[in-house]
C-alpha cells in the first residue's frame, strides 16, 4: 500500500512538471544519494552528461545515484552489509551534517567502460561516517576506507555490465552512489562517447554527431563498429548504422586513421523524451568472437521555454521579494521570510518552494513547467547582501564547524603543479563589493608575476560574468570567483531532484553570476535550465553543482585550483565534489554567510602566499582556526590536495601524456591524437597535431606555451612529421607552399626561429614545377579530403637556446598555415618536446 501511494505521488509530481512525457512504468535516476533503502530496479543515469529521465521511479524511498542492471540482479540490502560502529576520524567537518557520498574514480561519470578485470573505486564522502561498503550486482561485496577521501578493496568484474553500489552509513542516515562498469577484456575505449549536441528541441530536424575514441592497440574488427539504440539499462533496441574512421565530414569524422570513430544521426524529435545509445564492436579473444560495448549515453529532446513562462517566473519572484520587504519593514526577518514563502506556495504556477538550508536567508522555488528558481535575501555586509537591510542573525539553528579544512589522505606524495597557467578572474558582484572584491587584488598579483607567467582571462565583472563564461571553466588551471552564494533546495522533493540529475539528495550549493535573465533565452540557456544546471533568478542566474560537472565531462579540469569567494561555497561539499570529482585538485571557500571585508582579506592573503611565497595549498591556507566573528561565524575552508602549487614556471606537457593540450594555448586546429594511420607517437601514447584545415577547421593551426627556462638549460629538442596533400599533387615547387614555423620569443620581442620549413623545402625544389627532387616522401596510408597525402619520416630537431636561459619568460609556438589557398590540407605531428 505504501509503495502504491508513493508511486501515485511521484506520478502526479512528474505529470505536473513534464506533462505527458512522464511514464509510470520505468524507473530512472541520474544520481542522487539516498537516505533510505536502495531500490535495485533504478536505471543507469550518467550524471556527467545531463538531463532528466521521463520515466518514473517506483519507490520514493529508494532513490539512488546511478543504480541499474538487469531485472535478475539480486536486490541490494545495505543493512546486510553494515554494522553501525564507531565513526571514522574524518579530517574535514562540514557545517551541514547531510550524509553525501560520491564516486569519482575510475570516473566521475556514472557509466564507464574498462578493459581491466579488477578495479578499485575511490571518491569523496561528507558528513559523519561509520561504514563504507560496496556490492556488485554480478557478485561480490566488500568495504572501503578513508574520509573524506575513500578507496575500496579491489573489485573483480564480470564480463559485461557491472552495477556497483557504494553505501555509507552512520547512526541515523544511509546514502548511496552507484556506477555502471562495463568490462570488455582487451578492448579499451578512451573516455566515454561524445554526442554533439547532447540535447535538441521538440520538432528539430537537426543532426547530431557521435564520436568514440578507441585505443589503437585494441585488436577489433573496425568494420563491425556500430551504433545501437538501447534502453536505459543498455539492452539493444535496434542497430542504427556503422561508425567510420575515414575522414568523411559528411559522417562527422575529421581525420582518417586517428582511431576516433564517428557517425551522424538524425534523431526522432516528435516528442519530449530521452534517447539512449551505446556502440558495439566485435573482436577476437582467445579464438572466440566477442563484442565490446561502450558506456551508455543519451540525447535529450526538450520542449522550449516560452516567453510566457519567462514572464511568469519574473512576476512570481518579484512578488515574493516585494512581500518580504513589505513584512520585514514592519515585523522583522522571520515573519518576512515566512510571508514570502507563503506568497510563493500560493501561486498556481509553483509546484514547491522553501527556505535556504539550515535557517538561511534566501528562498527557492520549483515551477510546474520544470524549472527551478532562487531569490537572494541576504543582508548587507555579507556576500550576497546587496541593498537589503542588515539582519542580526540567520533565523534558524546553524552548525559551526570545528575543523576548517580537509586534506587528501591518499594524495600524491610529492608536490603537484596545476596543469595549466591559464587563469580566469570572475567578479560577479564587483560593483556591489567595491573595495572588498578580492578578485581585483588577486588579478593584480597574478598579472605582476613573470615566472610563472599566468595567461589571464579577464577580469570579468558584474554582467560580464555570464553563464557562457562559466561553461569554459574546465580550460583553466586557476579559477577565481567572487560574488554571491548559498545552500538551497534541501527540501525539494526527491522525484524533482532525480529528474534534474542532482547527485546529492540534500541541499545544493549555488553561485550567482552577474548575467540577468532577459525577455528571451538562447537554446543553450534553455537546456541548462531544463537540466537543472542553472536556476532562474531576476538578480542573475544561479549556477548549481551539476553545471560544473556536466561541462567538464569531455575536458577535465587540469589539476585546477579553485577559489570560491562566496557565502556557503563549502557548506556541504556539493560544489567541491563537482570540481574535484572532475579533475580539480583543491577548492577554497567559505562555510557560512561570510563578511565581505573578512573574505577579502583571506582571499588576498591566500594568493600572496601561493604566488609571492610559492607555498603549497595547505601552507597557504594557514590552519589558524579563525572565523569572521559573524552570527553564525564563517570559516575559510580548504578541501583537496594539500601539496598543490601554482608557482612552477617550467615548461610542461611536452609528451602529451595525459592525452590533452593542458598548459598550451591553441588556435585553429590543434589537438592530441593517438595515431594517424599507421603512425604512432615517438614516446608514450599520445602526440599533438596541428593542421591547415583537417576536419572543420581551415587555414591555420597553432599551439603555444609561455614559461621560464632555468639557467641550466642549453637546448630544446622536438620531433615533427609533415603530411600534405600538396606533395606530388602538382603543387611542389609552386606558390601553394604550406609552411611550419617553430619559434621561441621573449617578452621584449627577441625571437629565435627554431625551425622553418614548408612543402617546397621538403620537395627540394630546383627542377620543373610539380616535380619534387626528393625521394624521401612516402605515400600515406591515410587521405585528407582532396587527394593523395604524402609524408616524410619523423625528424628530430635540436636547437641551442642558451641565450634565453634564466632570463625571464619565453613563449614557444608551433604554427602552420596555408599559403595562397585553403583547398589542399597540411598536417604536422609533434611529439617529445624537451628542454635540457
Amino acid at each position: 500500500m505504501k509503495r502504491f501511494a508513493l508511486l501515485m505521488l511521484l506520478t502526479w509530481t512528474c505529470a505536473l512538471i513534464f506533462g505527458s512525457a512522464c511514464s509510470s512504468s520505468s524507473p530512472s535516476s541520474e544520481g542522487t544519494d539516498s537516505t533510505s533503502t536502495f531500490d535495485s530496479s533504478q536505471p543507469p543515469f550518467d550524471g556527467s552528461q545531463g538531463g532528466f529521465d521521463t520515466s518514473t521511479p517506483n519507490d520514493l524511498s529508494g532513490v539512488s545515484d546511478t543504480s541499474t542492471t538487469n531485472e535478475d540482479a539480486p536486490l541490494f540490502d545495505p543493512d546486510a552489509l553494515l554494522e553501525v560502529g564507531e565513526p571514522f576520524n574524518p579530517k574535514v567537518d562540514f557545517p551541514s551534517k547531510e550524509l553525501h557520498i560520491a564516486i569519482t574514480s575510475p570516473s566521475g561519470s556514472s557509466w564507464v567502460a574498462v578493459s581491466s578485470k579488477n578495479i578499485t573505486l575511490g571518491g569523496l564522502v561528507f558528513g559523519d561516517v561509520f561504514n563504507i561498503n560496496y556490492q556488485n550486482s554480478q557478485g561480490g561485496q566488500g568495504s572501503a576506507t578513508g574520509s573524506p577521501y575513500w578507496n575500496s578493496d579491489p573489485i573483480e568484474l564480470a564480463e559485461g555490465d557491472n552495477r556497483i553500489t557504494v553505501t555509507v552509513k552512520n547512526a541515523t542516515e544511509l546514502a548511496t552512489d552507484t556506477i555502471m562498469v562495463t568490462y570488455n577484456p582487451n578492448v579499451r575505449f578512451q573516455g566515454n562517447p561524445v554526442v554533439t549536441p547532447d540535447a535538441l528541441f521538440k520538432g528539430d530536424s537537426k543532426t547530431i554527431c557521435i564520436n568514440i575514441q578507441i585505443d589503437p592497440f585494441s585488436k577489433v574488427d573496425a568494420g563491425t563498429f556500430r551504433l545501437l539504440e538501447v534502453d536505459k539499462d543498455g539492452n539493444t533496441v535496434k542497430e542504427l548504422a556503422k561508425l567510420t574512421d575515414n575522414g568523411s565530414l559528411s559522417n562527422c569524422d575529421e581525420i582518417e586513421g586517428d582511431s576516433l570513430f564517428s557517425i551522424k544521426v538524425t534523431p526522432d524529435t516528435a516528442s519530449e523524451k530521452r534517447i539512449y545509445y551505446r556502440a558495439a564492436v566485435d573482436y577476437d579473444f582467445e579464438g572466440q568472437t566477442k563484442t565490446a560495448k561502450t558506456a551508455v549515453f543519451f540525447l535529450d529532446v526538450f520542449e522550449k521555454i516560452t516567453s510566457q513562462q519567462l514572464t511568469t517566473m519574473k512576476s512570481v519572484q518579484d512578488a515574493a521579494r516585494s512581500k518580504f520587504l513589505e513584512v520585514f519593514n514592519t515585523q522583522g526577518q522571520v515573519p518576512a521570510l515566512q510571508a514570502a514563502l507563503q506568497q510563493l506556495k500560493g501561486d498556481s504556477n509553483v509546484l514547491e518552494a522553501g527556505l535556504a538550508t539550515a535557517g538561511g536567508y534566501g528562498l527557492w522555488v520549483a515551477y510546474k513547467f520544470g524549472i527551478v528558481g532562487t531569490i537572494r535575501l541576504n543582508p548587507s555586509g555579507v556576500r550576497g547582501g546587496g541593498t537589503l537591510p542588515l539582519m542580526s542573525t540567520a533565523p534558524g539553528l546553524l552548525y559551526t564547524p570545528q575543523s576548517p579544512y580537509g586534506v587528501v589522505e591518499n594524495g600524491l606524495a610529492g608536490r603537484l603543479e596545476v596543469g595549466s597557467k591559464r587563469t580566469i578572474i570572475l567578479g560577479a558582484s564587483h560593483t556591489e563589493l567595491g573595495q572588498n572584491d578580492e578578485s581585483t587584488d588577486i588579478y593584480s598579483q597574478l598579472k605582476a608575476s613573470t615566472c610563472p607567467t599566468y595567461i589571464i582571462d579577464g577580469p570579468h565583472y558584474d554582467a560580464g560574468v555570464t553563464v557562457g563564461k562559466l561553461r569554459t571553466l574546465s580550460q583553466y588551471g586557476v579559477i577565481v570567483f567572487t560574488g554571491h552564494g548559498d545552500a538551497l533546495f534541501q527540501e525539494l522533493s526527491q522525484p524533482v531532484k532525480e529528474m534534474f540529475g542532482w547527485r546529492h539528495s540534500g541541499s545544493q550549493e549555488v553561485l550567482w553570476v552577474g548575467e540577468k535573465p532577459g525577455t528571451s533565452l538562447t537554446n543553450e540557456m534553455m537546456i541548462d535550465l531544463k537540466r537543472g544546471r542553472i536556476a532562474y533568478d531576476t538578480e542573475g542566474f544561479a549556477i548549481l553543482p551539476r553545471f560544473f560537472r556536466d561541462y567538464a565531462k569531455n575536458a577535465q579540469y587540469p589539476d585546477s585550483l579553485v577559489y570560491l569567494g562566496s557565502c556557503r561555497s563549502i557548506f556541504n561539499g556539493t560544489l567541491t565534489a563537482a570540481f574535484i570529482g572532475n579533475g580539480a585538485q583543491s577548492v577554497f571557500g567559505y562555510d557560512q554567510y561570510v563578511k565581505n571585508s573578512w573574505a577579502f582579506s583571506k582571499g588576498v592573503q591566500l594568493f600572496q602566499k601561493l604566488i609571492a611565497q610559492k607555498q603549497v595549498t595547505k601552507d597557504a591556507h594557514n590552519d589558524d582556526h579563525t572565523n569572521d566573528g559573524g552570527s553564525p561565524a564563517s570559516s575559510f575552508r580548504f578541501f583537496g590536495n594539500f601539496n598543490l602549487s601554482i608557482s612552477d614556471a617550467n615548461f610542461t606537457n611536452g609528451l602529451f601524456a595525459a592525452g590533452n593540450l593542458n598548459g598550451w594555448l591553441k588556435d585553429g586546429d590543434a589537438r592530441v591524437i593517438l595515431r594517424l594511420g599507421k603512425t604512432g607517437p615517438i614516446s608514450g601514447k599520445f602526440m599533438a597535431v596541428i593542421s591547415t584545415g583537417l576536419g572543420f577547421t581551415t587555414e591555420t593551426g597553432s599551439m603555444k606555451q609561455t614559461f621560464c627556462l632555468p639557467a641550466t638549460v642549453s637546448q630544446v629538442s622536438f620531433y615533427w612529421k609533415f603530411y600534405s596533400e600538396e606533395f606530388k599533387n602538382d603543387f611542389c615547387c609552386s606558390s601553394y607552399d604550406d609552411s611550419l614555423s617553430v619559434t621561441l620569443t621573449a617578452p621584449a620581442g627577441t625571437k629565435k626561429t627554431l625551425l622553418k620549413t614548408s612543402v617546397n623545402t621538403l620537395c627540394e625544389c630546383g627542377g620543373t614545377f610539380g616535380e619534387p627532387q626528393t625521394t624521401s616522401l612516402i605515400k600515406s596510408d591515410v587521405q585528407f579530403d582532396k587527394g593523395d597525402t604524402w609524408y616524410h619520416e619523423w625528424i628530430k630537431t635540436t636547437v641551442d637556446v642558451t641565450e634565453f636561459a634564466g632570463k625571464g619568460p619565453v613563449t614557444l609556438e608551433f604554427f602552420t598555415t596555408d599559403i595562397s589557398d585553403s583547398i589542399y590540407d597540411t598536417a604536422i605531428l609533434i611529439d617529445k618536446i624537451e628542454f635540457k
